[in-house]
């Protein structure tokens, strides 16, 4: 496995320490002293380097050359006057590109900041900034107007592209009327128009699936990088010389894809695996420690290139697996091909059915809307189900049955009828969770009920185990634990809690709430210890996982299995794309792991999975240290019976005495646990449980009038949105409802009254709306990024 194949990254423990930019420190100890071994070894960098970066310094030259040429005949500034935007665009879309991939901000959307931040161009920083935040609340308002409509993608989105276009034709309006400030030409904001539709529909899905911590947190990145994009390309001086200045392209293209290049960490990254960074250092400090290393390492090169003899200090590798190298694993081990079916929930249960590894069984499996009735006869005949999409990340669109009294079902959404289910298959299947796509598939498969041991320890919901499996062999594994916060989902983010499990033993090396950045010791709602148990079956557990990646065909991928009744385990999930918190919870960093797999002889590749799981446990045991390097490649055919086996897969799995501590101390004495009781009720791990979804229906329909006397009270125009003026027996007295509708009309002729006082005063009331409007969202996008939960309402149920 330690071959090159041109992707994969060279490591050694005993040779190499991997930096920053993925070049290979040489060992302290090697003091090259021969001149002819230096230069043979500076024209191999050299090679490498042209071989990579030769086919685009190539086209960089190029349009170098073109500019120059055209600066010389023509003159650029003539040439180009009515290009400027162009360039302005490539500014801005370096700096995203800086920002996405070095800093880590996380926006809605690549490069539609960008063409967003045209619009402060055009109207100026503030109102420019003012009117996008005012056309995307408007367009979030009626997407929640369009909720009970259950519309699909493509009409969905197609009222909010209508909403924000007319909206934005208003304030023109409005603004031509002296009512607002003036405004550039409706052209420059046509699709920062198309974009705000799109950014309100993406939104105000994840605030339905997640609340508004996620979303907030995007939207706020989006509104940092429209305003950075515009300082960049509102700057005529910088877009002035970038025009007139033809190497600025090529350089401009040769760093955007240089940076992309390097396996770095992102700055936010150095926050998220503090832990792993020397502890006590901050973001900041530990960058600029990063820094010195890479000039170090320059200024030697530079002295060993003039000949003189370095002394090379010891620089320890970092273990931790950051974004941009994971992007690389996947690129490299997960073959575009496979990605798309790997994806797809659907095919992946199906293969894994095929070959007998145990997965949810699955009722129906809907890809058009003409197929639905597949979906009403599993509804019909059946009181427990879950209906998900066969594509979707986080949870979304999850809807899990726990039960039905009548045509009332109890789900982790709530109360929903037969028919309202039927929808929310119709919305899957109409792209509602497909993204940018116009179409998905809806899966309606069997409802899990975890094991004994699981429910004891996290309580409602169903709790899944990853693994990461990597060239089959599991590397790294953790089990998320539901909670209330997360809504009985076993997602980090929404407040699940991952606790790193040894892959040796399955017990635990530490627990960590990521949506709290709080260790813990034990559940904060059952008060179950999170430091003293063994996962049973967990042998079992780790062969589903090996199994199930090798089914998918990927190499690099997380499988999520779940316990269930009797401590069987089954496939929930296959991921291609597996998150990186796993480490946080474990301690340990991923990619040394992953290193120390691809820096063993090819022929580790090939070994039998037995074999694999056998030796993935005794590096886990011993560390992963340089002393469980092989010295020789394994038989490919192991002749130990299967006693024998068994015996050193025991001794193997139990901890060592020089096994490190990388964490808090770790006992695994929990005894064995019961069946499962047949009466457990669960989910599938995104949503919660019946119970806990008809103690919410129960309070949420306690202060409010039935469905027959709501709609009975509508037809005959009565305000049904308090309960202060019902009786007993559900009914309103004529006083009651005279004095409020009296009440709702002075209400409104007072307000009209100071609206038209206003106006004719010469109050820019409308100015000020507008103002507060956006103000007020942007405040409330802050307190709900930054803990302070309902501030604008939504919030997940």
């Amino acid at each position: 496995m330690a071959h090159d194949d041109g992707g994969r990254t060279e490591y050694s423990p005993t040779r190499d320490a991997e930096t920053d930019d993925g070049e290979a420190e040489t060992d302290g100890g090697e003091a090259e002293t021969d001149d002819g071994e230096w230069l043979t070894a500076a024209r191999g960098w050299l090679d490498r380097q042209v071989e990579t970066f030769g086919p685009l310094a190539a086209l960089a030259a190029f349009l170098t050359a073109a500019g120059v040429l055209i600066g010389q005949t023509v003159g650029l500034t003539t040439a180009l006057d009515g290009s400027r935007i162009f360039f302005q665009i490539v500014l801005a879309g370096a700096v995203m590109a800086v920002l996405r991939n070095e800093v880590g901000l996380r926006t809605y959307g690549l490069f539609a900041p960008v063409v967003i931040a045209f619009i402060m161009l055009g109207a100026g920083p503030f109102w420019g900034l003012v009117l996008f935040v005012n056309v995307l609340v408007v367009t979030l308002v009626s997407h929640r107007a369009l909720d009970p409509l259950k519309l699909g993608t493509a009409p969905r989105v197609a009222v909010l592209l209508s909403v924000a276009g007319i909206a934005t034709a208003l304030a023109f309006a409005a603004a031509g009327q002296g009512l607002l400030p003036a405004f550039d030409g409706s052209g420059s904001v046509f699709f920062p128009t198309i974009i705000s539709a799109w950014y309100a529909d993406r939104a105000a899905t994840e605030v339905e699936e997640r609340g508004w911590t996620v979303p907030a947190k995007r939207l706020l990145g989006t509104l940092v990088a429209v305003v950075l994009a515009y300082a960049v390309i509102a700057n005529e001086a910088l877009v002035d010389w970038f025009v007139t200045t033809p190497v600025a392209w090529g350089v401009t293209l040769l760093a955007v894809a240089y940076l992309g290049s390097r396996p770095s960490f992102r700055l936010s990254e150095y926050r998220r695996f503090g832990g792993h960074f020397d502890g006590s250092l901050g973001p900041l400090s530990v960058a600029a420690t990063r820094c010195r290393l890479r000039a170090g390492r320059l200024t030697r090169s530079l002295a060993r290139l003039a000949g003189r003899e370095v002394d090379e200090p010891e620089i320890s590798a970092s273990e931790v697996l950051g974004m941009k190298r994971r992007n690389r694993y996947i690129e490299t081990y997960n073959p575009p091909h496979l990605r798309p079916a790997a994806d797809e929930k659907a095919h992946v249960n199906r293969r894994l059915t095929g070959v007998g590894v145990d997965s949810p069984r699955t009722y129906a499996v809907v890809d058009d809307t003409a197929d639905l009735d597949a979906v009403r006869r599993v509804v019909e005949e059946r009181d427990e189900f879950v209906i998900k999409p066969s594509k979707g990340y986080g949870g979304e669109g999850i809807v899990v049955v726990s039960g039905c009294d009548g045509d009332s079902y109890d789900t982790s959404q709530g109360s929903m009828t037969a028919r309202e289910l039927v929808d929310h298959a119709r919305r899957i299947v109409d792209g509602q969770y497909s993204g940018l796509e116009s179409e998905g598939k809806a899966i309606v498969e069997e409802k899990l009920r975890p094991a004994e041991f699981m429910r004891d320890l996290h309580g409602d919901g169903v709790a899944d185990v990853r693994v990461i499996v990597f060239q089959g062999y599991p590397v790294m594994a953790m089990t998320r634990l539901p909670t209330e916060e997360s809504g009985g989902a076993a997602n980090l983010h929404l407040g699940a809690v991952g606790v790193g499990l040894s892959v040796a033993d399955g017990t635990p090396l530490g627990a960590y709430q990521q949506s709290r950045d709080r260790d813990l010791d034990a559940h904060p709602d059952t008060g179950a210890s999170l430091t003293d148990f063994r996962m049973p079956n967990w042998d079992a557990v780790l062969e589903t996982a090996v199994e199930a990646a090798a089914v998918s065909g990927l190499g690099y991928t997380g499988v999520d299995v779940v316990l269930g009744e009797g401590n069987v385990p089954k496939v929930l999930e296959v991921n291609v794309r597996p998150g990186l918190g796993i480490q946080n919870t474990t301690g340990h960093g991923l990619f040394r792991r992953l290193a120390f797999v691809e820096s063993l002889p090819p022929e580790y590749e090939y070994l039998p999975a037995d074999r694999k799981l056998t030796l993935a446990r005794e590096w886990d045991a011993a560390g992963y240290t340089d002393d469980v390097l092989p010295d020789e490649v394994p038989e490919m055919n192991d002749t130990r019976t299967t006693d024998e086996r068994a015996v050193d897969e025991s001794t193997a799995a139990e901890p060592t005495a020089d096994e490190p501590e990388t964490g808090a101390t770790h006992t695994a004495t929990a005894e064995s646990r019961e069946p499962a009781d047949e009466t457990g009720t669960t989910s599938t791990g995104a949503t919660k449980t019946a119970a806990t979804q008809s103690a919410e229906a129960t309070a949420d329909t306690t202060d409010e009038p039935s469905d027959a006397e709501s709609a009975a009270a509508v037809d005959a125009g009565v305000d049904v949105g308090g309960d202060a003026d019902w009786s007993a027996d559900g009914s309103r007295s004529r006083t009651d409802v005279l004095g409020s509708r009296l009440r709702t009309l002075g209400g409104g002729l007072t307000s009209g009254v100071c609206l038209v006082g206003a106006l004719v005063g010469g109050f820019p009331v409308l100015t000020v709306l507008f103002v507060l409007v956006a103000v007020g969202f942007v405040g409330g996008l802050c307190c709900e990024a930054f803990g302070r939960g309902g501030v604008l309402g939504g919030d997940r149920e």
